[in-house]
């Protein structure tokens, strides 16, 4: 584990409630198992195992804390950045649209991630609510 995925760590326990920090921790889990399967994960730096991490761990910090995309941003590098503003949805998107710009942006980061968060959601089955695979079920083949 490098630096970054330890700065992500460290942030991540100071800002989330304990419930939230092991979701981020399975879906980095998760996303690195993904990510390791896909023939592209370590053909670029940005696409080490460590990157996939650090952005699991990150990936609902903006959304559900007080961390700022600005604090994101100064911390962690482009790729990091980049694929944390993917995976935090506006208020105003529709969650269709939010995948869709997940898939149309190429970016395998953010695409491991999600995929890993939506698999996380779904074997929890204490929290999947109905409205959960509501949200789930018109885009949850395009992550198959």
């Amino acid at each position: 584990m490098n630096r970054m995925c330890i700065e992500a760590l460290e942030l991540a326990e100071k800002s989330y409630p304990k419930k939230k920090l092991q979701h981020a921790i399975r879906v980095a889990n998760y996303a690195v198992e993904i990510a390791e399967l896909d023939t592209r994960c370590g053909t670029q730096p940005q696409l080490s195992t460590d990157y996939v991490f650090t952005v699991a761990i990150l990936h609902d910090l903006v959304e559900d804390t007080l961390v700022s995309q600005f604090m994101i941003d100064e911390q962690f590098d482009e790729y990091i950045s980049d694929a944390v503003t993917l995976l935090t949805k506006p208020e105003d998107v529709d969650y269709v649209d939010y995948i869709a710009r997940i898939l149309d942006s190429d970016d395998l980061l953010a695409f491991w991630v999600k995929k890993a968060d939506m698999k996380d959601h779904i074997a929890q089955t204490e929290t999947l609510t109905d409205k959960l695979k509501e949200k789930y079920l018109p885009v949850l083949h395009k992550f198959m």
